[in-house]
């Protein structure tokens, strides 16, 4: 594996991502998103449309990244390890190595992403910032550190399923599968699952069941930080006195993440190693 080899396969993904055209809307999007919110967020509840600040602002577009993020790394991710065959059979036949490979097109695909996304939350949050006070602006940049970290986990997703897939049709649908089942299948089944579970373990097993899915993972990370343990859940509070407080559980966090990014490239790049480009 060579660093340099990794860095010039990222840069070439990075050009080619942000010049399509549905990267820039995925920037666009974020900036309409993160204003409409902050400006109509409480009007549902009978309040006159105003800019909110950074916190509610961040409440508000949880949920609604939780859902967009993770989808578009996937079906990004799926585009790109088998939209072009020909291009990806090019760079095989080079003096480089699958997994330079493989880790360049991720690493290229984030940065794309990154940029992006960066760019929406940062203009949307400047319009915020010239409308209200700062207040609360750092608890907006773990929110958008934690949007990014979900993105790198489902392109990570994205690419073992599309080695696994080797067709752009199927690595999408077979990603937009997993999109559902992380975001509500899953849930669902921990719910049914604890039916049947003695009442002595039910706790354990509602705060063990968060470690399986990166979106209940990136929930419960930005709650935390906007100080509010009591929106986590029975399970989300559980969890955070098990690991003895918020600095203790967001430590934990991470390293959950970064399993959830390494897993799936190093089961990618050994499948990878195998398959046969022909």
């Amino acid at each position: 594996m060579r660093a340099g080899a990794i860095a010039e396969i990222a840069k070439l993904e990075f050009r080619i991502q942000v010049r399509g055209r549905w990267m820039l809307g995925f920037g666009i999007l974020f900036a309409a998103l993160v204003s409409g919110v902050s400006y109509y967020g409480l009007t549902f509840l009978g309040y006159e449309a105003a800019f909110q600040d950074f916190y509610r602002t961040t409440v508000t577009m949880l949920n609604l990244v939780l859902i967009i993020v993770p989808v578009v790394a996937l079906v990004a991710g799926g585009q790109s390890m088998c939209g072009n065959p020909g291009y990806f059979e090019f760079l095989a036949s080079q003096p480089l190595g699958r997994t330079d490979i493989l880790l360049g097109k991720v690493l290229g695909m984030f940065a794309a992403i990154a940029v992006m996304t960066v760019l929406g939350f940062g203009l949307g949050g400047l319009i915020i910032a010239l409308k209200t006070q700062s207040g609360g602006i750092w608890k907006y940049f773990i929110f958008i550190a934690v949007s990014l970290t979900l993105g790198l986990v489902f392109l990570s997703l994205a690419a073992l399923l599309s080695i696994i897939a080797h067709r752009r049709p199927m690595a999408i649908v077979t990603g937009l599968i997993v999109w559902l089942f992380f975001l509500f299948i899953y849930d669902l089944i921990v719910l049914s699952a604890a039916y049947y579970v003695d009442e002595a373990y039910l706790r354990t097993m509602l705060y063990f069941s968060l470690l399986g899915n990166p979106i209940d993972i990136a929930r419960v990370v930005v709650l935390m930080s906007l100080g509010g343990q009591a929106a986590l859940g029975a399970a989300g509070a559980g969890l955070l006195r098990m690991f003895g407080g918020g600095v203790t559980a967001a430590i934990a966090a991470t390293g959950l993440f970064i399993i959830w990014i390494v897993a799936p490239l190093v089961v990618a790049a050994l499948m990878f190693r195998r398959q046969d480009m022909a």
